[in-house]
């Protein structure tokens, strides 16, 4: 049984990428995938209406927010850093264009990095990661995961900055 950081980038992936690419997903999702009920989606912090799943890790679990037009995965690692190594790592094997603006502070204890991927001719997703920058941290490694397409896009060559794209580009809110 994978760790929940490799859960958590194995999803992205495996499972969230190649369906934005318009895929069907390259794996099935692990066993013992329990859906929360829309009170326990409400109290583990995804407020609003969506479906929230429970996927087992070795060292805990994975929780994944299909809610609104964003995906997001949450998952409680005692090393962030670590967590965002193993994420970029999935991230960066096997993608042709990506781009990273750096992670930036969102609060004294919280930052988040941006990724940029070209997933498809015209299709991009953008993966937000919130993560503490204090080890042992009780905080949540959020990753949102969100599906965009082109407008006005040239077709090859590196990624570059697409022309306009379609979708929500606000960065997701930190957990409290």
């Amino acid at each position: 049984m994978k760790s929940a950081a490799e859960l958590a980038a194995y999803l992205v992936t495996e499972g969230l990428l190649p369906t934005i690419a318009g895929q069907a997903p390259l794996a099935p999702p692990p066993a013992g995938t329990t859906q929360l009920s829309q009170e326990d989606r409400v109290a583990a912090g995804f407020p609003g209406f969506g479906m929230t799943v429970r996927y087992p890790a070795a060292d805990g679990f994975v929780l994944g927010d299909m809610g609104h037009q964003t995906a997001t995965l949450r998952l409680n690692a005692a090393n962030h850093a670590d967590a965002l190594a193993t994420l970029k790592a999935h991230l960066v094997n096997g993608m042709r264009d990506i781009q990273t603006g750096g992670a930036a502070l969102v609060s004294a204890s919280r930052a988040q990095e941006i990724f940029m991927i070209r997933v498809a001719e015209k299709r991009y997703a953008r993966v937000t990661v919130i993560y503490s920058t204090s080890a042992g941290t009780e905080a949540p490694f959020d990753i949102a995961v969100t599906g965009m397409e082109a407008v006005g896009h040239r077709s090859g060559g590196a990624m570059g900055p697409a022309p306009g794209l379609r979708g929500p580009l606000a960065a997701p809110q930190a957990a409290p």
